[in-house]
């Protein structure tokens, strides 16, 4: 997993963990949700965003 930026927030009792990461294709993001989600079993939500570059690099 290659990791941009790393943050933690934490209010109450709850931690809050916001990643940007670099990837190199759809496949490759539903990898990196499936191993996110095996590290976080106890995380209620999982929330995530992604865009994907064309071929014109937009």
């Amino acid at each position: 997993m290659n990791i941009i930026k790393s943050l933690t927030y934490q209010e109450k009792r709850s931690t809050f963990l916001a990643l940007l990461l670099k990837l190199d294709s759809q496949k490759e993001a539903e990898d990196v949700l499936k191993e996110l989600q095996l590290e976080h079993k106890d995380a209620r939500h999982i929330l995530r965003a992604l865009r994907v570059k064309n071929q014109y690099g937009v």
